[in-house]
């Protein structure tokens, strides 16, 4: 097995979620450079194999460290008392990603002198050595950490990027590397996805990241945002001071913001799923001005479904004011994987969300 040492980079994070956390420090007044010499990263001792049998993906296993302390998040080999790198820093998108109720801490790596290309704003090109996490705690216990590392154009698969997930030891003292998925992982209820199942979420978008983008990091997001970015000369180019505003009232945004997070992924205008749904609810800066320019209201409204799965066949993907006769918000409802039944989203949560769902209800009842 050939394993990787990982890029020197500049750190960003996020200590947050429903599960708490320490206190993040206020961020510094400019971006330091992460320590990654390997007497900084000693290899933690390895306690069996930290690749389970029968890996369907063997292709990422050559390429991700096999241990989340040898990734560069924490500059200390024992995770049970982790010391954070030098210069990690926050960062929390203003619209969530429903995960069964799971706590959420996020991290984003960029390396020294390397710049988002944000010249079309909808599409960032990531530097090469890009790195962003994703941890997820519930019932009180770190559950697994994920992330998408850009090693190179077109040099892991087909994109460039690597994408995996660790999953943590009972004692939290470091997470192992792991590709075959984990059911009831730790006894949470948490689900860890199998490798394959990464790749079939974000290759659907331009690059991988879905939650460290443009509008995401505008409006409310915190820590590292856009104006954190562009006063910094982290992106090629600046967003307009007033960045990207989603219209309508409370209730409009909330809910446009929630699609674009939840839905978004999937169904986005680049995404191979267009060839056969047109259906666009991921927003695009260009078309903010007014509610019913958003890809979301376009694709939606009075259009009908064209799917023979999920009971909705010929219904009408959105009906305003009638959140029970909309299709969208029917399928969030739905948590059965069947030929019959398809729930929306087709995988990753085995719970309803019902303040999603009554996100998209109000939105629904707000359109114009």
């Amino acid at each position: 097995m050939r394993l990787c040492t990982p890029l020197p980079a500049l750190a960003f994070m996020t200590l947050l979620g429903a599960c708490g956390g320490p206190t993040p420090d206020p961020l510094p007044s400019t971006p330091p450079t992460l320590d990654m010499s390997p007497t900084a990263r000693p290899d933690p001792p390895l306690i069996g194999d930290p690749v389970q049998a029968a890996a369907p993906s063997i292709e990422v296993f050559n390429y991700a460290p096999p241990w989340l302390s040898r990734t560069g998040l924490y500059s200390s080999p024992d995770l049970r008392t982790p010391t954070l790198a030098d210069g990690v820093m926050p960062f929390q998108p203003q619209y969530e990603l429903w995960a069964d109720g799971s706590g959420k801490q996020r991290y984003v790596f960029l390396p020294p002198g390397g710049k988002i290309d944000s010249g079309n704003m909808d599409r960032w090109r990531y530097p090469i050595g890009t790195k962003l996490w994703k941890e997820f705690r519930a019932g009180g216990k770190r559950i697994e950490t994920r992330m998408e590392w850009k090693r190179g154009d077109k040099s892991v698969q087909d994109s460039g990027w690597v994408l995996v997930t660790y999953r943590w030891l009972d004692d939290e003292s470091d997470a192992a590397l792991n590709l075959v998925g984990v059911p009831n992982a730790r006894g949470s209820g948490h689900d860890i996805p199998p490798q394959m199942d990464c790749e079939s979420c974000h290759r659907k978008v331009y690059e991988r990241p879905l939650g460290f983008s443009a509008i995401q990091l505008a409006g409310t997001a915190t820590g590292v945002n856009l104006k954190y970015l562009t006063d910094h000369g982290l992106l090629t180019a600046p967003p307009p001071p007033a960045g990207f505003p989603i219209p309508g009232g409370v209730a409009i945004r909330q809910g446009l913001g929630y699609l674009h997070a939840n839905c978004g992924g999937c169904h986005a205008a680049d995404s191979d799923v267009q060839n056969t749904i047109n259906m666009v609810l991921r927003l695009e800066v260009g078309k903010l001005a007014t509610v019913q320019q958003t890809p979301m209201y376009l694709t939606t409204v009075n259009q009908l479904t064209m799917s023979t799965k999920g009971g909705t066949d010929g219904q009408p993907r959105v009906v305003r004011g009638d959140p029970a006769g909309s299709a969208v918000y029917k399928r969030m409802g739905v948590r059965e994987v069947s030929p019959e039944s398809l729930q929306m989203p087709p995988q990753g949560s085995n719970l309803v969300d019902d303040a999603g769902r009554a996100i998209v209800a109000n939105l629904i009842q707000a359109l114009p």
